[in-house]
């Protein structure tokens, strides 16, 4: 079964491990709500990378209007539809996602950081923002925070993807590092530009590490279950980022993953991260009862 035909959870469960494994820590409602958000985002993403034409396109955004629109709508649609009328999500921040996922069918090319930024901003920074909602964060604290915790997962993920990602005729490398380091991209993989193909992954890790410590910054403007659950997903995607350097240029030969045994030091890692932020919350509470 493709996950994203799959009910809630199971399309999480098997669209990715490493958010299922993080969302349990959140209360029912905004486990339930985190579910069907990431259903549609999966369901739109899997339908792109498998061929998605400018036809499939249209009618993935026609469908998500009319879901918004509180119109009828198959379930993947549905879903986002409630969750967005429930927590009065703007509508910008699904179509800034569609917006990216345009980019990936018709192959575009990023050509320098600032195109990298966008980019990563409108296929995982407006999912932060978006979950920011459900979470019920600050928002007038949390938004920048928020969008620069999904930049950070989503460098991560073109990190780890690179060799994924050129067998599907695409690469999400600015134009100008590649040129800065004389790789040829059309010959990507090549055993000859591995060496300067893994700077390029440390670049991008280098500045999903920066992103991250910003992330953890707002974990402080988020309900306590819902803080714990995101900087264990922090955690579990920073670790994807560290093991991709300590294998140095033979990540690029295969998927790095975290394992079971893995998670469970990172769960403590993610949960000491926010009890150690207990200072600054009674602090918060405290300015905010006066």
């Amino acid at each position: 079964m493709n996950a994203a035909a799959a009910d809630p959870r199971t399309a999480i469960r098997k669209g990715s491990k490493s958010f299922y494994f993080a969302s349990l820590f959140f209360s029912d409602q905004v486990k339930s709500d985190c579910w069907n958000l990431y259903r549609w985002c999966r369901y739109c993403d899997d339908r792109i990378d498998n061929g998605g034409t400018h036809d499939d396109l249209n009618d993935i955004k026609n469908k998500t209007l009319s879901a918004l629109s509180g119109l009828s709508a198959p379930p993947q649609f549905h879903g986002l539809g409630e969750v967005c009328k429930r927590y009065s999500i703007p509508m910008e921040y699904p179509l800034e996602l569609l917006s990216g996922f345009e980019k990936d069918s018709r192959g575009h090319v990023i050509r320098d950081e600032n195109e990298l930024e966008e980019y990563a901003y409108q296929v995982a920074g407006v999912v932060g923002l978006m979950m920011s909602y459900i979470m019920n964060a600050d928002l007038s604290r949390a938004r920048q925070a928020a969008q620069c915790m999904g930049n950070a997962m989503q460098l991560t993920n073109i990190a780890r993807d690179i060799g994924e990602d050129f067998s599907r005729g695409r690469i999400y490398l600015p134009t100008t590092w590649l040129t800065d380091e004389k790789i040829q991209s059309h010959k990507l993989m090549d055993p000859e530009q591995r060496e300067p193909l893994f700077r390029i992954s440390q670049r991008l890790l280098k500045k999903a590490d920066v992103l991250y410590q910003k992330g953890y910054g707002g974990l402080i403007y988020l309900p306590l279950r819902s803080a714990f659950a995101v900087s264990i997903a922090a955690s579990i995607y920073s670790a994807i980022g560290k093991k991709i350097q300590r294998k140095g240029p033979a990540s690029l030969d295969s998927r790095i993953y975290i394992t079971f045994y893995e998670k469970l030091f990172l769960v403590f890692q993610g949960v000491a991260r926010v009890l150690l932020q207990t200072p600054q919350r009674l602090r918060i509470k405290r300015f905010s009862n006066e």
